[in-house]
């Protein structure tokens, strides 16, 4: 059976009667969960790896109460939203310099927010990594969802559930607070 084609909802449904079915969820969102929990965390490969399989349980028990009208991968995300704000205040893990680690997450936020300057320079693809790590989380989490995770307003309010306004709002200051660090880096837009 081709399952390609199948809806994350048509697939929720056969994993109810038969958990074999389930793998095909995880093999459609778990690189999508892994990169959302490494961009917004400071944790390593592994321990983001664990808690990739611990969203993977938790959606998996979770199974019977969601409500077809969400869409899927918007509560799939806020699992892994607040299973994240879970470990960050269980282990009170604090900053290192492996925030983001590929050039791709960088050039997505650079077209997005404008920002015209040479990004052949590894010193300011690093300057960049540095100045996301700046900023505080809940405006870090917001633009790492709309520009790395390419996530519509209307997702990212249903992750974080935070009214639309206030979604906006950090977006717009998170912007602003990056072009801000950048402009202390030394790059100039």
């Amino acid at each position: 059976m081709d399952l390609s084609q199948t809806t994350d909802w048509e697939l929720i449904r056969l994993s109810n009667g038969n958990p074999k079915y389930f793998k095909h969820i995880v093999e459609r969102y778990q690189n999508r969960i892994f990169h959302y929990l490494k961009r917004m965390s400071y944790y390593s490969n592994e321990d983001v790896e664990d808690m990739v399989q611990e969203v993977f349980i938790k959606v998996y028990r979770s199974m019977n109460d969601f409500e077809s009208t969400d869409k899927f991968s918007s509560l799939i995300y806020r699992i892994a939203h607040n299973h994240l704000v879970d470990n960050i205040r269980k282990s009170n893990v604090r900053p290192n310099q492996n925030y983001l680690e590929d050039e791709e997450a960088v050039n997505i936020i650079r077209s997005e927010i404008n920002l015209e300057m040479d990004f052949a320079s590894s010193e300011a693809i690093e300057k960049i990594k540095i100045a996301i790590l700046q900023l505080p989380e809940n405006y870090r989490e917001v633009l790492v969802l709309k520009f790395l995770e390419d996530k519509r307003i209307e997702e990212i309010v249903d992750i974080l559930r935070k009214p639309q306004g206030t979604v906006a709002t950090l977006l717009r200051r998170g912007r602003e607070m990056l072009k801000n660090e950048l402009l202390k880096a030394g790059i100039k837009n």
